[in-house]
């Protein structure tokens, strides 16, 4: 059997640091905003983020506000 797969919604106008874990983790990750968005309001938009060990590891760090987990 499979290992069930974990998500996460984050928002990348409250973390920051969002771009440097999708940088050095590579999740698959997809905007949740249309695709033609302006480069700009890419960095503020919403990601849905497959929550691997590692980035697992960096959410548990956060203390912002960055979004929601989904299980």
């Amino acid at each position: 059997m499979a290992a069930e797969k974990h998500y996460a919604v984050i928002d990348g106008a409250s973390e920051p640091r969002l771009f440097f874990v999708l940088e050095h983790f590579n999740p698959p990750v997809t905007c949740l905003y249309n695709e033609s968005l302006q480069p700009e309001l890419l960095k503020v938009a919403p990601y849905l983020v497959e929550v691997t060990e590692k980035v697992g590891l960096y959410l548990a760090e956060w203390q912002t506000p960055w979004g929601i987990c989904l299980h």
